[in-house]
């Protein structure tokens, strides 16, 4: 299976937005060295913080599903990982489990970095909001591909479709700019040594990487489920002779 998938990669490939970057002499380097202030002020979905202060209500909390909560979110994840490199650095090895670090964090704090930033959808660009939808999408088939292939692990591949543009929240939120700054926090310090394994594979062209292929593939399904979804909720017409 694994030589069937590498041949898919090279035939068919994925773009991704840093490719896009690369293929006009922008380098990708600077974009995980740059400066990533900005993630602090990355919004979190409503819904996962009405969703926490219900389970906070509990005399103890459920991690595991307080952790499924935060993994439906870019930002609310975007926002542990933060926090969780200010903490102490991450394994060199090893799977990224949300669940430890929310044992790990102070809970009062890692609930108000979720809750201070919430996103207005009357407010935000459509782009946004979309780049949440799309990003939990591919996650999900990221997942489900993982699971059938049995070549990475499920829950690695979970976090890599999630944040496979991750670059681009910056952009969209106005604060990041390609020629940022090395000042302060980058995303390769505040994301998962497994997430960014996962990353950079992912963006060796023509390498046959296993994860680009996976992502590639997630991303194609994702976004025909997105079209079909919407064709599906688009009133047809009626047929006029």
């Amino acid at each position: 299976m694994q030589i069937q998938a590498l041949q898919t990669v090279q035939e068919f490939g994925w773009i991704p937005a840093y490719d896009w970057w690369a293929d006009h002499q922008v380098d990708h380097s600077s974009c995980f060295l740059a400066s990533a202030d900005w993630v602090e002020t990355v919004p979190t979905m409503p819904s996962t913080v009405l969703g926490l202060e219900l389970l906070l209500q509990d005399q103890s909390l459920d991690l595991q599903m307080a952790s499924d909560l935060i993994l439906r979110d870019v930002g609310a994840t975007l926002q542990i990982m933060r926090l969780m490199s200010l903490e102490l650095p991450y394994p060199e090895s090893g799977p990224f489990r949300m669940a430890t670090c929310l044992a790990t964090l102070d809970t009062a704090s890692w609930f108000a970095a979720l809750s201070t930033n919430t996103m207005s959808y009357s407010t935000t660009p459509n782009e946004l909001s979309g780049l949440w939808k799309h990003s939990r999408s591919v996650a999900q088939f990221a997942k489900l591909i993982a699971e059938s292939l049995g070549e990475v692990s499920p829950e690695d591949a979970y976090l890599a479709g999630l944040m496979h543009e991750v670059e681009h929240i910056g952009l969209l939120l106005g604060k990041y700019s390609h020629a940022g700054t090395t000042q302060g926090p980058r995303l390769n310090q505040i994301l998962s040594g497994s997430v960014m394994a996962a990353l950079q594979s992912a963006k060796q062209r023509g390498s046959g990487s296993i994860w680009r292929y996976l992502l590639a593939s997630a991303h194609a399904l994702a976004t025909t489920s997105s079209a079909t979804s919407a064709k599906m909720q688009t009133p047809q017409r009626p047929f006029v002779v």
